[in-house]
């Protein structure tokens, strides 16, 4: 999907891309809030959890992006439509469900 994106002119990346895959989810939040960028996740339960555990320690992160939509293309449009109609200081340290 970051290939799709970056298409379109947004920055995206996947964790292939920095050679995360495998890595907690604890350090791609980590590494995402020290590079500034918005994690996007289909585990829920997990980056929730991390979310307010950043939250209760006083900790910022770039903003995280929780779905359950598998469609690509449905997912794409709602990505989108987020990059389009919020800020970068909107989304940080927020929890967004799509």
């Amino acid at each position: 999907m970051a290939p799709q994106l970056r298409t379109g002119g947004i920055d995206a990346h996947n964790v292939y891309d920095f050679q995360q895959q495998g890595w907690s989810d604890a350090a791609l939040l980590q590494s995402s809030a020290a590079n500034g960028r918005v994690v996007v996740t289909h585990n829920i339960r997990d980056f929730v959890a991390l979310h307010h555990t950043y939250l209760a320690q006083g900790r910022s992160h770039a903003g995280i992006v929780v779905t359950p939509v598998r469609t690509i293309g449905t997912l794409l449009t709602r990505l989108i439509t987020l990059h389009e109609t919020t800020t970068v200081e909107e989304m940080g340290n927020t929890l967004r469900f799509l």
